[in-house]
């Protein structure tokens, strides 16, 4: 049992379910607030240098994967004696990496979606469908991201409820 809670693999589906959790509750806390009549001042405050302190954390941790991968994937093609083995090291390095820039892009579309809500709560105008269409259309790229990123990882991903689904199709949908 401990050597597969020590796993990468395991490490990583924690990882992915970790930022579906962050996903779920920072969304829910958000929304909750704001159809309770909205957020005050203070509060749009602390969730605004929660998301500034956020987006800078995965600006800088993105920069520093997509970084990594680029070195790999140059030391695999530099330091191959043949084509042919260049592009197996290419795969394999492009392969190695998947999950995680899946999971980055998740998590940047993800932090999209909590700046937009942010936004509309700040608004106050919770009669707004164009904005809140806006909005769901962030939460379904976000969830699409998240089910690339899983999937990758080989968990089983659900749908996004169709209710979210229909609010997305109203006026186009188009973030």
């Amino acid at each position: 049992m401990t050597a597969t809670l020590r796993s990468a693999e395991f490490q990583r589906k924690a990882g992915i379910a970790a930022g579906i959790a962050w996903l779920v509750s920072m969304a829910g806390l958000t929304l909750a607030a704001c159809l309770s009549g909205g957020c005050g001042a203070s509060a749009l405050q602390v969730h605004a240098g929660v998301a500034d302190i956020a987006g800078q954390t995965i600006t800088a941790s993105g920069e520093q994967l997509l970084e990594q991968r680029a070195r790999d994937l140059r030391a695999a093609v530099e330091e191959a004696p043949a084509r042919d083995v260049a592009l197996a090291g290419v795969e394999a390095v492009q392969t190695r990496y998947a999950p995680a820039v899946a999971a980055y892009d998740a998590l940047r579309l993800t932090h999209d979606a909590y700046v937009e809500t942010l936004v509309l709560a700040a608004a106050g105008d919770l009669d707004d469908v164009a904005r809140w269409v806006r909005l769901a259309s962030r939460v379904v790229a976000s969830w699409a991201a998240w089910s690339t990123a899983g999937r990758a990882l080989g968990l089983d991903v659900i749908d996004p409820p169709a209710e979210l689904l229909v609010l997305t199709s109203i006026a186009g949908g188009a973030p």
